[in-house]
């Protein structure tokens, strides 16, 4: 999508970067550029929870899109 700005950090809270009206967080904003990053099963859930808690999406969600990595489909989410 173009993206070059980071999110920002705002109190206790990441403010996702803006692009087309549609808001983006990304695991690619907090690691080195081109750095490998292999995640699977438990870490690979508490990172995406991390991401739906510690987020602020500005409000209610109409749709939420999760860009995987390829072979992380199989990952498990728990609410809590």
């Amino acid at each position: 999508m173009g993206v070059e700005e980071r999110p920002k950090l705002k109190g206790n809270k990441i403010i996702p970067v803006e692009r087309f009206g549609v808001k983006i967080i990304s695991m690619g904003f907090f690691v080195e550029d081109n750095s490998p990053v292999i995640w699977r099963g438990p870490r690979l859930g508490k990172m995406l929870t991390s991401f739906f808690k510690e987020v602020d999406w500005g409000g209610e969600l109409d749709y939420l899109l999760l860009d995987l990595p390829p072979g992380t489909w199989g990952c498990c989410i728990g609410s809590s």
